[in-house]
């Protein structure tokens, strides 16, 4: 770790300073406001960062399991069997099924269980996916947190949400966790501003008390900053924050096209905030929509809502046997 102290007259210089010299990933350790030899107030910023990432030397067995457990499905039980999965359907309209979810990315072994409901256009019938159950903030406080990689769409789909529920009556407020970085939580903020609903920017516990205090909200929607699964002290950082709340629901946002063994990369380096749901974003990217099966299978995490294309009042939707089905047909 890098440990720099940056000196301004006002707090945001101050921030501004740290972020300047030590990157967007700088940490803010501490802050404190002392008057100058002047008489002036002078405001001084503890920053940490981690020092320029190393690749790792060598891969922990467990997550070399994993990796090779997602290339198995992509694969499907190595490729020389393919064919032999095909045979093994029983009519002409499964293995055409067959083959446009393979196309799509689906891995063989899965595609075979999904081709045969496909072939009579029914729900998707399978033992290696987990289903979600809709949140419910109108028969009891929902606190949902968000969490994943930057950019995956963390901030757009508590927006999403928020505005799904505010039009079923739902009291809804929105949190950031993200108070360290210049700019943090302006996204989110400006969203809250939009759609009238409170918002809050929490750094430690005692932000929470003030939350606690000014929110009677039946739904508290916690965006989180993005992660990189490199970075130990972020993924901390992040989970220590989370902490604070009694969530009761922990989503896991990816987007729809990213490569398997970066998704699961992603959710070994999440596993420790237990999350409870799956949300796939960015559906309308992805030219291999068959991939979302295969890291759902992989991860054993519940499917639950995801996210169509930026506008935040449509493009919401939820992941049922049906509703994926019909979104896998229209993508062969």
């Amino acid at each position: 770790m890098q440990f720099r102290t940056f000196e301004a007259g006002t707090l945001p210089l101050a921030m501004q300073k740290a972020t300047d010299a030590l990157g967007d990933d700088a940490v803010i350790m501490d802050r404190q406001s002392t008057v100058s030899s002047s008489g002036e107030t002078l405001w001084k910023v503890y920053a940490a960062v981690d020092e320029a990432p190393r690749l790792y030397e060598q891969k922990s067995q467990q997550l070399e399991n994993i990796v090779q457990t997602l290339e198995s499905l992509v694969d499907g039980i190595a490729r020389r069997d393919v064919a032999a999965i095909r045979a093994g359907l029983n009519s002409a309209g499964e293995q055409r099924a067959f083959d446009s979810l393979v196309e799509i990315g689906t891995s063989p072994h899965l595609a075979k269980d999904l081709a045969v409901a496909m072939a009579v256009n029914g729900p998707v019938a399978s033992n290696s996916l987990v289903w979600a159950d809709k949140l419910v903030p109108s028969e009891r406080k929902e606190v949902v947190a968000m969490i994943g990689p930057s950019g995956v769409g963390k901030t757009l789909l508590a927006a999403k949400l928020a505005t799904h529920f505010m039009m079923k009556g739902v009291d809804v407020a929105m949190v950031s966790l993200d108070s360290d970085r210049v700019a943090s939580g302006r996204v989110l903020r400006a969203y809250a501003d939009i759609l009238g609903v409170p918002h809050f920017t929490v750094s430690d516990a005692n932000d929470v008390v003030m939350v606690k205090k000014q929110s009677q909200a039946q739904l508290l929607l916690v965006d989180t900053q993005g992660v990189n699964v490199r970075k130990k002290i972020s993924i901390a950082e992040v989970q220590k924050r989370v902490a604070f709340f009694a969530t009761t629901r922990c989503m896991l946002v990816l987007p729809a096209h990213m490569e398997g063994a970066n998704a699961m990369a992603v959710a070994k380096a999440l596993a420790g905030m237990k999350p409870t749901d799956l949300v796939f974003t960015k559906i309308d990217e992805s030219v291999r929509i068959g991939n979302m099966i295969n890291i759902a299978a992989a991860t054993k995490l519940p499917l639950s809502y995801c996210g169509f294309g930026v506008d935040v009042a449509d493009h919401l939707g939820w992941l049922s046997p049906r509703s994926l089905m019909s979104l896998l047909r229209k993508n062969v």
